[in-house]
């Protein structure tokens, strides 16, 4: 569940992504990375510290490897 202070840019994204597909063709990629980061935050209060961690250090591993790939594609 995405809380009120993250659903609007996400849904902001959306939007974008809906009404100018051609425009902004890396909103995707971006609102994924949003999205995952946003799950792995919530989850910090559910889980044990060293599972968080964990989460967490691959949240970033998985992060920096998507930037690299767009930006390869540019």
């Amino acid at each position: 569940m995405v809380d009120q202070g993250t659903a609007h840019p996400l849904r902001r994204i959306r939007d974008l992504m809906e009404t100018h597909p051609k425009n902004y063709s890396n909103l995707p990629a971006i609102h994924d990375l949003l999205s995952a980061g946003m799950h792995v935050s919530q989850t910090r209060i559910e889980i044990l510290p060293s599972a968080y961690i964990r989460q967490v250090r691959e949240q970033l591993i998985s992060s920096d490897e998507r930037v690299r790939n767009q930006l390869t594609d540019l």
